[in-house]
C-alpha cells in the first residue's frame, strides 16, 4: 500500500514531458511542390494572448487536416513545423488565400529571431513576396518556424513550393484572373450597350448584378483587387459585397421574370426583401463581425432559395423563362454549398485555381447571358408575332371599311332603284294609264286610217306600260324578295328573251330553295349586271343559266357564247365591265365569284354561295314593296 502512494506522489510532483516535436519535413531537390497540411503542429490561441516566446513551450497539435480550416472563429492559430532544406533550391511558404489579416512567421537565423509579416493588413509592396496569398521565403538549413495567424472563416491550403514553380502558378492565376475578369467585363459592356439601345430595365440589373459577382471574386473569394488596389481595405468590402449582392440578385430576377406582371403580391414581398437587405448593409459597419459572416451565409443561401422559387412560380403561370431559371441557379446554389462545405471541412478541394463561389459566378453569369439571348430571341418572336396580328387588324379594319363603302354605296344603289320604281309606278305608269283611258275613248268617225292610228297607239302604250311594269318589278327591292332568286332570275332572263335578240335558257338542279333575303337581293343584282354585260359587251346569241342547289350551296352559271377575251391581259378586280363591283358584291355575301373566257369561245361567270358559315352579312338594304 505504501508503495502505490509513494508512486502517486511521485506522478503528481514529476512534470510531464514537453510534447515531442513532429518529425522535420525533408526537402529533397526537385521536388516543386509539397502540400504540408498534415505535416505542420497547430495551436488554437482563443484570446490571442501567446507570444513567440512563451508559445515554444506551448502543446501543439499535429493536423489531421489535408487542407485546414477552423470554422467560424476569432482565435488566433499558431502553426509550427520544421523544415530540413540541405539543397539548393530555393523554397516559399505558401498560405493560399487571400483574406488573411495578420500571417506572422517566426524562426531562428543562427542565433537571431527574424520575422516576416503577411496578411491583407500589409501593403501589397511591403509584403516578403507579392500576392495576393500569404507566401514567405524561407532559409535553407535546419529550421523550426513558427507562423502566427488569424483565419477568421476560410479553409487555407498550406504548401511549400520551390520559387521558380511557384512563379509559374502566380503567373497562370494572374493570367486565368485576367482571362475570367475579362470575359466578365466583356458581358457586362454587351448588356450596357443592349440596355442603351433596347432600354430594356434587365439588361442594366444584369450588369451591375455581374458587376457585383466580379468584386465578390476579386475581393472576398479569390482577393486578386490587391494587384490593382495594394493599400485596399479587405475586411470592410468582404462584409459589403456579399450582402449587396443579394438584392441585386432579388432585384435582377425581378425584372428578368416580370415577376410583377405574373404575382404582383410576390413582387411586392421580394422587392421589400431587396430594400430590406439593402438596410442590413447599410448596419454591417455597427454589428460584431463573425455574427455578421455566419449571417450572410444564412441570407445568402435564402436568397438564392428565393431566386429559385420564383423561377418555379413565374414558370407554372406561363413564363417559360422561369424554369430556364430555375435550372441556372440550382447549379449556382450547388456550387455554393459546395464552397460552404469547404469553408467548414476543407473538403472537396477546389478544381483549378479559383474557388467554387467564382466557378458558379462564371458560370451562372453565361447561362444568365444565354437566358438573355433566348428572352430577346423569344421577345423578337412576338413582337413579329403582335406586328402580323397587327397587320391583320389593319387589313381588317380596311376590309371592313371597304366593306362599309360598298354597303353604303348598294344601299344608296338600292334606294334609288325603289325611288325609280315608285316613281315609274306613282306618276309614268298613272299618266300611260291614263293616256290609254282617253286614247280609249277617242271616236275615228269612219276614218280607216284614223282608226288604224288609234289602235297602234292603244297597243304602244300597253306595250309601254307592260315594260314599264316589268322594270319597276326588277328595280323593285321587295318585289324580288317576295318572288325569291329563282322566279326573278326567270323573269330577267324572259324579258331580254322578249326582246327577240337572244336565246335565253335556264336550268335548275335540284330543289330551289329560299335563302337570306339580303344575299337573294345582292346575288340578284349580281346576275343582274352579269346579263348586262353579255348584252352589251359579249356579241353573244345565246345565253344560260344554271341553277344548282344542294342542302348547303348554291351554284351559279352564266354563260354565252360570243367573242370572249384574254383572260392573261385581264384583271377583273382592275375595273371595267363591272368585275370589280361584282367582286365586292360576292364578298359581301361571302360568295365565290369566277370569271373564265377564250377568245372566240365565250365567257362563263360561276357564283358558289354557302347557305351556311357565311364569313360576311349582307348589307341592310331598302324593303319597300312597290307593284305597277
Amino acid at each position: 500500500m505504501k508503495y502505490l502512494v509513494f508512486s502517486l506522489l511521485i506522478l503528481c510532483v514529476v512534470p510531464a514531458p514537453a510534447q515531442p516535436m513532429p518529425p522535420s519535413i525533408k526537402w529533397a531537390a526537385g521536388s516543386g511542390h509539397a502540400d504540408l497540411g498534415q505535416k505542420v503542429s497547430v495551436l488554437i490561441d482563443p484570446k490571442g494572448a501567446l507570444t513567440i516566446d512563451s508559445v515554444n513551450s506551448a502543446r501543439f497539435q499535429l493536423s489531421d487536416q489535408p487542407i485546414l480550416h477552423f470554422g467560424f472563429t476569432n482565435s488566433i492559430v499558431w502553426l509550427r513545423f520544421t523544415l530540413d532544406n540541405p539543397t539548393t533550391d530555393s523554397l516559399l511558404f505558401e498560405l493560399d488565400h487571400a483574406f488573411i489579416p495578420t500571417a506572422d512567421l517566426y524562426y531562428f537565423n543562427g542565433t537571431e529571431g527574424a520575422i516576416q509579416r503577411g496578411g491583407f493588413q500589409i501593403p501589397l509592396y511591403k509584403k516578403p513576396v507579392i500576392s495576393a496569398a500569404q507566401v514567405f521565403p524561407l532559409p535553407p538549413g535546419n529550421h523550426t518556424f513558427y507562423l502566427r495567424m488569424q483565419p477568421y472563416v476560410h479553409a487555407i491550403p498550406v504548401s511549400l513550393w520551390e520559387t521558380s514553380r511557384y512563379q509559374i502558378k502566380a503567373a497562370k492565376e494572374k493570367l486565368y484572373y485576367g482571362v475570367y475578369a475579362g470575359l466578365l467585363l466583356f458581358a457586362i459592356a454587351i448588356n450596357l450597350f443592349l440596355f442603351y439601345t433596347f432600354r430594356r430595365r434587365y439588361y442594366l440589373t444584369y450588369s451591375i448584378l455581374v458587376a457585383l459577382y466580379i468584386l465578390s471574386s476579386a475581393l472576398v473569394m479569390e482577393g486578386y483587387a490587391v494587384y490593382f488596389f495594394p493599400t485596399i481595405h479587405l475586411m470592410f468590402w468582404y462584409r459589403l459585397i456579399p450582402v449587396l449582392d443579394m438584392p441585386a440578385l432579388l432585384f435582377y430576377c425581378l425584372a428578368f421574370l416580370e415577376v410583377k406582371r405574373y404575382s404582383p403580391r410576390l413582387y411586392r414581398l421580394v422587392n421589400g426583401f431587396g430594400f430590406a437587405l439593402l438596410a442590413y448593409s447599410v448596419a454591417l459597419e455597427f454589428l460584431p463581425l463573425m455574427p455578421v459572416l455566419a449571417i450572410n451565409q444564412v441570407l445568402a443561401l435564402l436568397v438564392f432559395i428565393v431566386a429559385i422559387l420564383l423561377g418555379v412560380q413565374t414558370g407554372r403561370k406561363g413564363n417559360k423563362l422561369g424554369y430556364y431559371f430555375v435550372v441556372a441557379y440550382s447549379i449556382w446554389f450547388v456550387l455554393i454549398n459546395l464552397e460552404l462545405v469547404y469553408i467548414q471541412t476543407g473538403r472537396p478541394p477546389h478544381i483549378g485555381p479559383i474557388s467554387y463561389v467564382s466557378t458558379a459566378i462564371f458560370i451562372e453569369a453565361f447561362l444568365l447571358a444565354w437566358l438573355l439571348i433566348q428572352r430577346f430571341r423569344w421577345e423578337k418572336q412576338e413582337d413579329q408575332r403582335l406586328q402580323v396580328l397587327m397587320q391583320g387588324h389593319i387589313n381588317k379594319m380596311h376590309r371592313e371599311f371597304q366593306h362599309a363603302i360598298f354597303s353604303s354605296k348598294l344601299e344608296i344603289q338600292e334606294q334609288t332603284f325603289q325611288e325609280i320604281s315608285q316613281e315609274i309606278h306613282d306618276n309614268i305608269g298613272q299618266i300611260l294609264s291614263l293616256a290609254k283611258l282617253h286614247i280609249a275613248t277617242m271616236e275615228a268617225g269612219g276614218n280607216t286610217v284614223l282608226a288604224g292610228k288609234i289602235r297602234e297607239a292603244k297597243t304602244l302604250i300597253t306595250k309601254a306600260i307592260s315594260d314599264l311594269r316589268s322594270l319597276s318589278h326588277r328595280l323593285n327591292t321587295g318585289y324580288i324578295n317576295e318572288v325569291g332568286f329563282d322566279t326573278a332570275v326567270r323573269r330577267e332572263l324572259d324579258t331580254i328573251r322578249r326582246s327577240g335578240a337572244y336565246t335565253t335558257e335556264l336550268v335548275i338542279d335540284g330543289k330551289p330553295a329560299r335563302f337570306d333575303p339580303q344575299k337573294e337581293l345582292i346575288l340578284f343584282r349580281i346576275v343582274q349586271e352579269l346579263l348586262n354585260n353579255i348584252i352589251k359587251h359579249a356579241g353573244a346569241k345565246t345565253i344560260t343559266v344554271t341553277l344548282a342547289f344542294d342542302e348547303a350551296f348554291l351554284q351559279v352559271e352564266i354563260s354565252d357564247d360570243g367573242r370572249g377575251f384574254d383572260r392573261n391581259n385581264f384583271d377583273p378586280n382592275a375595273g371595267g365591265l363591272g368585275l370589280k363591283s361584282m367582286h365586292h358584291r360576292a364578298g359581301l355575301i361571302g360568295a365565290e365569284f369566277e370569271l373564265s373566257s377564250r377568245i372566240g369561245s365565250g365567257t362563263t361567270a360561276t357564283i358558289r354561295l354557302a347557305f351556311k358559315n357565311t364569313t360576311e352579312t349582307a348589307p341592310a338594304v331598302p324593303e319597300k314593296n312597290s307593284t305597277l
